[in-house]
């Protein structure tokens, strides 16, 4: 598969490039459109989405300026109020209440929720008045307690006149109370829940990142809601600037839209946007703008990819037909097309599609014709005709003249010459004929070496002797292993042939001696061999021509394997499918 990749990036076809140029094209297109789109949409809805934000920032710091404003206005009515100014006054506490009335709308951040619970009014001489927003408090729940006593002495002993302490959940603003004069006529200790003014901040939560930070007149945080380290510059500069409007700053290495104004009691608000979160609105807005634009060039995309695909359809079917005809299938035919190209070449493959067809038939009738003529010269080494004739008048001559050495050899003789012969016309022989011919050589070779040679034939299964072997493949093959094997060898030796089966059910035949075996070889023997060698060592020409036999009656598929060792011997196997033989033909001179 990596290959057939690595091959069309070579060799690209012209269908692929076809499509590939359509595809390029649109999806130029379609870039080119998105980011018109883009810039359209950031220079039309860009600074709609940053209005928002600096409409979100200073709406929530106006809320929380209105709601310490309410204080202030509350601080400034006790003031001015003389029944509060005046000393020991009955209707001091009832006045009180009226005054700071926590019931009102504008003390209420959600529907119970108070943006101040609590608010006591401690006279000069510590005496204390209190109005909370829960109104089924005991006078025991509602007395300043220890902590808030401590902050109301810790505030005597500074002097101050505000002081703006948090301590979750609530956060305590005390201020030192004048009458007309400027004269101290008491303490205001307003108890604001912590979690009103994180409800009012919390109008920011659109903003991933926001932050807020509440301080008192001299700068100090008293209450925030941010991520960010601020140093004590930065912290200063929100603390002390205000603007009419944002404006935009770099904060801890990213860039905010802030927003800073001052509040009621001396406070004041400082709230800051990420810069990267008003473009990811941005982004959130235009979204469903560039889907749809995307979505429609997709369409047309895909109307004008599977246009082009539909009009290169028979190049496709065209390449198909081609693989075909290189796997040497020349009966595929091509359609008529409505294109006139391709109708034209349409044609002119079919056109030679049958001309191949016509010829190959013609050159694969010769080609079997002189393979038949080659396998029967290498098989035949056709010797005369008439040596049989007068080897078979030798024998009969011995015969009756009682010497049966003489007559044996003969008759031996002319049983391998007509099996060299040509006549008949076998290519393939039973295999025990073609055992009987090897018998006919070794004991030729017997009467020749007396005891140097022995011979064993050992066959698995009987009804292997019906089954066809290639012609004297089996006689080859002892010659070679009595010639170049046995015969070189100081001493006797042995040939033996064996038949069976093969583990894939093919008959396996095998001629093993203890020869000499191959020069300088131990183990396998690659096929063909390497002609010739000089000495009287193998020449190698039997095997190569038995090699040669079986490539062209059986193919690949079937073979001759050789392993050979220096002065142990030489084994030679060969695997053939099985051929069942209906008749028996021996030699006819004995």
């Amino acid at each position: 598969m990596r290959e057939r990749c690595r091959n069309w990036i070579r060799t690209p076809s012209l269908r692929g490039q076809l499509i590939w140029l359509s595809v390029s094209s649109v999806l130029v297109t379609l870039l080119i459109s998105l980011l018109i789109l883009v810039l359209l949409i950031s220079n039309v809805m860009g600074p709609f989405v940053n209005r928002e934000a600096e409409f979100a920032m200073q709406t929530v710091s106006q809320s929380l300026s209105t709601k310490t404003q309410l204080l202030e206005d509350i601080l400034l009515r006790v003031c001015k109020s003389p029944q509060m100014a005046a000393e020991a006054s009955d209707t001091r506490s009832e006045q009180f209440r009226s005054l700071v009335d926590i019931y009102s709308d504008k003390n209420i951040v959600a529907p119970g929720l108070p943006f101040v619970e609590m608010a006591y009014f401690v006279d000069m001489q510590e005496a204390f008045d209190v109005v909370s927003y829960h109104e089924n408090l005991s006078n025991e729940q509602l007395r300043l307690d220890e902590d808030n006593l401590a902050r109301y002495q810790a505030f005597r002993e500074s002097g101050a006149d505000v002081q703006c302490t948090a301590d979750a959940p609530y956060l305590y603003i005390i201020f030192t109370a004048y009458d007309r004069w400027a004269d101290p006529f008491g303490t205001v200790i307003f108890v604001v829940n912590q979690s009103a003014v994180t409800s009012i901040m919390g109008k920011l939560a659109d903003y991933r990142g926001a932050f807020w930070y509440l301080f008192d007149k001299d700068g100090a945080v008293i209450l925030s809601e941010s991520a960010l380290h601020l140093n004590t510059e930065e912290q200063r500069e929100l603390a002390d600037t205000g603007h009419d409007a944002c404006y935009t700053r770099k904060l801890g290495g990213s860039r905010y839209l802030l927003f800073s104004e001052a509040s009621g009691m001396g406070l004041r608000c400082a709230v800051g946007v990420p810069s990267v979160q008003i473009l990811r609105l941005l982004y959130q807005v235009a979204a469903p703008y560039v889907i749809a634009c995307v979505m429609l060039l997709l369409a047309v995309a895909a109307v004008v990819f599977f246009a082009v695909v539909r009009r290169l359809r028979p190049l496709q079917e065209m390449t198909l037909q081609l693989r075909q005809v290189a796997q040497q299938n020349f009966s595929v035919k091509l359609p008529q097309y409505d294109c006139q190209e391709f109708s034209t070449m349409s044609q002119a493959f079919n056109a030679m599609t049958d001309t191949i067809d016509h010829l190959i038939n013609d050159v694969y009738e010769k080609k079997l014709v002189t393979q038949e003529s080659e396998l029967r010269f290498l098989q035949s080494q056709i010797n005369p005709h008439f040596m049989y004739n007068v080897l078979c008048s030798i024998a009969l001559m011995a015969q009756m003249d009682g010497n049966a050495d003489i007559q044996k050899m003969a008759s031996n003789f002319a049983g391998l010459t007509q099996a060299r012969l040509s006549g008949g016309g076998d290519v393939k022989i039973p295999l025990a004929q073609e055992l009987q011919y090897a018998k006919f050589y070794i004991e030729l070779q017997q009467m020749r070496f007396g005891e140097k040679i022995s011979y064993q034939v050992s066959v698995s299964d009987e009804e292997l002797l019906t089954c066809l072997v290639p012609k004297l493949i089996i006689e080859m093959l002892v010659e070679n292993a009595v010639g170049h094997g046995i015969e070189p060898k100081d001493g006797s030796g042995t040939v033996h042939v064996s038949a069976g089966y093969a583990e894939n059910g093919a008959i396996e035949l095998v001629v093993a001696d203890d020869g000499v075996g191959f020069e300088g070889q131990n183990g396998e023997i690659p096929l063909p061999l390497d002609l010739p060698v000089s000495g009287n060592r193998h020449n190698r020409v039997a095997l190569n021509t038995v090699y040669k036999i079986m490539q062209h009656l059986y193919g690949p598929a079937y073979g001759i394997h050789i392993i050979s060792y220096e002065q142990i011997g030489t084994t030679v196997t060969i695997h053939l499918p099985r051929e069942e033989s209906t008749y028996d033909q021996s030699p006819d001179c004995r």
